[in-house]
């Protein structure tokens, strides 16, 4: 299990905060509990064998990697994330004239709503919204919905899978 800690200084605490805290407490404390009996296995990169990378966007996106877009509040991180979904999902060249690959886009957002901010940024930054996906809950075994958490990784890889090829 991979255990995140994720502090957010100088911010109100947000919808996004809320459910962090409700994710960290699940399980009577289990996830806490795992964190303080965790180590840090350590290597040198001297051992570590360099590899090439696949862009999505040239020197910008790696492709297949996980990208994280962070930063403070009005920093401008919902639209970049809408404008790299339409150029993906319409395949258009990106603003630095290299061409986007056509493809499905899944947005997993905890912070903003989909319905009154996600989807008008989509629709200003011209992404074909049949391309583009939501996602925020994670189905359990039982059925039951949660709220995604750091350590859902899998279900995340699962939905991309399920998504059409170009």
């Amino acid at each position: 299990m991979v255990v995140r800690t994720v502090t957010l200084p100088r911010l109100a605490r947000t919808d996004f905060e809320n459910r962090l805290v409700l994710a960290l407490m699940q399980d009577g404390g289990a996830v806490r509990a795992e964190a303080r009996c965790a180590s840090l296995p350590t290597k040198p990169f001297s051992a570590i064998k360099p590899e090439r990378v696949a862009w999505l966007w040239p020197a910008r996106i790696p492709l297949g990697k996980l990208t994280l877009i962070a930063g403070d509040p009005g920093l401008g991180k919902s639209m970049l994330t809408a404008y790299i979904a339409a150029a993906i999902s319409t395949g258009r060249t990106w603003a630095d004239g290299t061409h986007a690959p056509a493809g499905d886009v899944l947005i997993v957002n905890l912070e903003d709503g989909q319905a009154d901010t996600t989807r008008p940024r989509l629709d200003a930054a011209g992404a074909d919204v049949t391309r583009v996906h939501a996602g925020d809950l994670v189905r359990q075994p039982d059925g039951a919905l949660r709220c995604m958490t750091l350590a859902d990784v899998q279900p995340i890889a699962d939905a991309l899978e399920r998504m059409p090829k170009p």
